[in-house]
């Protein structure tokens, strides 16, 4: 997480769908435990990242067929595993082909649903 710069990208995915889009609004920065985690077994100051989230309206499924191939992933680490199911995991970097057919599926998604924000 303390890699994160402003502009990065995140993808937010739950039960192997996609679920939303997050830009970060600025590098990660050092932050103390907040108050109501101070029972948690954590150190006392961690990484918080400020994000911009998109949510998608409709949740998006990766495809298994893509992300299973082993020639479009980089390593056993991949955020995707053998079977092209997402692994459970917390801010897997995505290879360039990886990304590219996000975005294009991202970019069918959102215009077979409609929901371009031109903002």
């Amino acid at each position: 997480m303390k890699n994160i710069k402003a502009g990065d990208i995140i993808i937010n995915v739950h039960h192997q769908h996609i679920m939303g889009i997050s830009v970060a609004r600025r590098d990660a920065y050092t932050k103390p435990k907040p108050a109501e985690f101070q029972d948690a077994v954590w150190d006392v100051s961690g990484w918080q990242v400020d994000l911009k989230i998109k949510p998608l309206n409709i949740p998006l499924e990766p495809e298994r067929s893509f992300f299973g191939d082993p020639n479009n992933r980089k390593d056993k680490n991949d955020a995707f595993n053998k079977n092209g199911t997402i692994n459970q995991g917390y801010l897997f970097e995505l290879n360039p082909v990886e990304i590219n057919h996000i975005k294009d599926m991202l970019l069918e998604h959102l215009l077979a649903i409609r929901i371009i924000d031109t903002n």
